[in-house]
């Protein structure tokens, strides 16, 4: 779970950079001498660009999903903790003897 994290925000880093290093790439891509180099490296950073925004996509719903199946854990254990509660001081206070049922207050 942690290097998930670790990679969404990595690959989060890399997308939110995304617009500021297009600028330079372009910039670069002007000072460069060879027309074929540039287009190259232009769509090899794009390629790169789209795989880290693909990445941190899925990380993000892995991580959606992995939180909604906690939320319902967490819904649950409330759940089971609220009934033991309701019926935790009706076992515990009360004490039968012969045929009536006698409640003791603390």
């Amino acid at each position: 779970m942690q290097d998930e994290k670790g990679a969404a925000a990595t690959a989060a880093a890399r997308v939110v950079s995304a617009s500021s290093s297009a600028a330079a790439v372009a910039a670069a891509a002007l000072s460069s001498s060879s027309p074929v180099t540039m287009t190259s490296d232009l769509y090899s950073q794009l390629e790169q660009k789209d795989h880290d925004l693909v990445l941190a996509a899925e990380l993000g719903k892995a991580l959606l999903d992995k939180n909604e199946e906690l939320s319902r854990q967490n819904e649950k254990i409330a759940e089971d903790f609220s009934v033991k509660l309701e019926v935790g001081p009706v076992q515990f206070g009360t004490y039968s003897t012969s045929r009536q049922c006698v409640h003791v207050c603390t």
